[in-house]
């Protein structure tokens, strides 16, 4: 099932560290099972779904 409970974009900057014509998003995401202790592994999973996501939809690369 599903495992995300919330997405919350938190911070937002434009400027010399990010190419002009772009910005930079932080989104805190909330997981979480109803039945049992994710693992790392299940987390990372997720955070690399959304990644791939974000990118195929909005063309979004992740900051090192």
């Amino acid at each position: 099932g599903d495992v995300v409970e919330d997405v919350r974009l938190f911070d937002e900057y434009v400027g010399e560290q990010v190419p002009e014509g772009h910005r930079s998003l932080a989104f805190a995401l909330r997981l979480r099972a109803t039945d049992r202790t994710l693992t790392a592994a299940e987390t990372a999973a997720v955070r690399e779904a959304v990644v791939a996501e974000a990118s195929a939809r909005f063309g979004a690369t992740l900051r090192a």
